[in-house]
């Protein structure tokens, strides 16, 4: 599903050996393959390896805010795919625009649902309970996370906001949140590419993202 929706407009190349997938039974298990990777993030429940090209999972699920787990494969395998589309030296986890990187892969979450499914929702419905208590992070603090600052909530609201960017919310939205995926992939990404695409700042898009 991921290939058909965006393989073309990403350039994407399918690897040439099958996509590796390591399942955890017990936490435990998972937690020190985690901690090797990512110490400090005990509470994920999957995770991808840059350097073996390995998404790891455990189907045990974590003590709180656990997503289904055709989630966490959706999500991790997104960063797996795109990763390995990569040349070699080219792979790992992007310098700038981590809030695309993890952004695409929480919309590619609910790529493959079938009609009644939403895998979705729980994102959606705690960005929205936080949304009403006025807990949005703003755009441009957003848009400067790094991978170790970026925590649960912001994965809720990169949700909503790659369905609002992807969705032409905004006129050349869709435009340029691909064309810098594109320039992630090939190693050209520069820290203001993606406003500099927009022609406008975060505040605007966050204006417009808000009252959609």
């Amino acid at each position: 599903r991921l290939y058909d929706a965006y393989g073309d407009l990403l350039s994407l190349r399918f690897p040439g050996q099958p996509l590796r997938v390591v399942v955890h039974r017990h936490r435990d298990d998972f937690r020190r393959a985690l901690e090797k990777v990512m110490p400090g993030h005990a509470s994920w429940a999957a995770f991808y390896d840059a350097t073996t090209g390995t998404v790891h999972v455990s189907t045990e699920p974590a003590p709180r805010g656990a997503l289904p787990l055709i989630a966490d494969l959706r999500h991790e395998m997104t960063h797996q795919i795109l990763d390995l589309s990569r040349e070699r030296k080219l792979r790992g986890p992007p310098r700038t625009h981590v809030w695309l990187w993890e952004g695409i892969a929480v919309h590619a979450e609910t790529l493959g649902d079938e009609l009644g499914e939403d895998t979705g929702r729980m994102r959606r419905e705690r960005f929205q309970r936080r949304r009403a208590r006025g807990e949005v992070t703003p755009l441009r603090e957003l848009f400067r996370l790094d991978a170790r600052r970026l925590e649960g909530r912001h994965y809720d609201q990169l949700q909503s906001l790659l369905a609002f960017l992807l969705g032409d919310g905004m006129p050349r939205s869709r435009d340029a949140t691909l064309a810098t995926l594109r320039a992630m992939l090939l190693g050209a990404e520069v820290p203001s590419a993606f406003l500099r695409r927009m022609r406008v700042d975060a505040d605007t898009i966050e204006r417009a993202w808000l009252a959609a």
